[in-house]
């Protein structure tokens, strides 16, 4: 996989964790977000753990607290988890690092680093103006075709 920089205005026309289909709940306005990080409601869990316990109705507050925790934690280049992207001919997912790409977008960040699975046939230059290439392509596991739904 390729690390590139992507503006994120270009990636919410593709694919915004905001919208809340990823999480299969109603959109989340970044203005709730910012009300639970003001009043401390910040969570550290991750969605794998929260969403096994969690009854539905509980899902949009989890995803609103998470991203209240996340807005004060700033990209790391060295993340052992990077954001990952998985962009196939017609469909572009997250498979790792959907809420810290949604505590990007809330914080107002121009853009954001993220490593890119694709395929061939993708032109990741017409999908996302003003991608840039960062670094050679990194060795590791290669994505499925399923969103770990961080």
């Amino acid at each position: 996989m390729i690390r590139y920089s992507v503006p994120i205005n270009s990636l919410k026309e593709v694919v915004n964790p905001l919208d809340g289909v990823i999480w299969k709940i109603a959109p989340i306005d970044p203005n709730e977000v910012r009300a639970a990080a003001n009043a401390g409601g910040g969570i550290d869990d991750s969605w794998q753990d929260a969403n096994a316990r969690l009854p539905l109705h509980l899902h949009r507050t989890f995803h609103i607290r998470r991203l209240a925790r996340l807005l004060s934690v700033l990209p790391n280049a060295h993340d052992e988890h990077p954001i990952t992207l998985c962009v196939g001919s017609d469909t572009t997912w997250f498979y790792d690092g959907n809420h810290r790409a949604a505590a990007a977008i809330i914080r107002g960040d121009l853009l954001i680093e993220l490593l890119i699975a694709h395929g061939d046939d993708v032109e990741l230059e017409k999908l996302f103006p003003g991608i840039k290439r960062v670094n050679q392509p990194l060795l590791g596991a290669e994505p499925s075709n399923s969103s770990s739904a961080e």
